[in-house]
């Protein structure tokens, strides 16, 4: 019997990177925090009283809110039925749970994820160009302010393009952040920076 040797690294490759991964997540939120050391957003208004609804009635891909503020954003996706994507970065009101401002969007196979909100009221969002079939290109925008509710800039990654970020710290409030990334090129390696 002949054996693929290609095929025989790199599931034991793939394999000890999700098992990696999920070890360390685990590792990570263990620590996060604790149920008392969550505390409502005044700015919200009652706990459990706001609810927020994207604009178009598709999936939301992330979210996050301004600890120092009143706005949040979220980003969505919805299938057309031409086979393309709608998608769309929007901000809303933690007070009334209103969209603000649909930040901007597309109608093509592209997508976006909010990463969160870093710093001080910086809102992070990856956006996902689709070329071709498994060649993506993802480029990062930043709202800085958030409150302004616009793009205002750009952010690289100091790890390359063949990194799929996952996780960002949630620290608000601090210029220093952690963000989590994989390699998505062969090794599947994981890599905190």
């Amino acid at each position: 019997m002949k054996t693929n040797h290609l095929f025989a690294v790199q599931i034991p490759t793939l394999i000890s990177a999700v098992v990696s991964g999920v070890f360390c997540f685990a590792g990570l939120t263990s620590g996060v925090a604790q149920a008392g050391d969550f505390q409502p957003n005044p700015a919200a208004g009652t706990t459990g009283s706001v609810i927020v609804q994207d604009k178009f009635g598709g999936q939301i891909l992330g979210f996050d809110i301004d600890q120092a503020g009143d706005e949040g954003i979220l980003s969505e996706y919805r299938d057309l039925d031409n086979g393309n994507v709608l998608a769309a970065v929007e901000t809303f009101s933690q007070t009334t749970g209103r969209i603000i401002k649909v930040i901007t969007g597309t109608r093509r196979h592209d997508d976006f994820v909010t990463l969160g909100v870093v710093g001080n009221s910086v809102g992070l969002v990856e956006r996902e160009h689709v070329v071709s079939f498994l060649h993506i290109v993802r480029t990062f925008s930043l709202l800085n302010p958030l409150s302004l509710n616009q793009v205002t800039g750009s952010w690289t990654p100091p790890v390359g393009t063949d990194h799929l970020i996952s996780l960002v710290s949630r620290n608000q409030g601090s210029s220093t952040n952690a963000v989590w990334a994989i390699d998505v090129s062969s090794n599947f390696r994981p890599t905190v920076f």
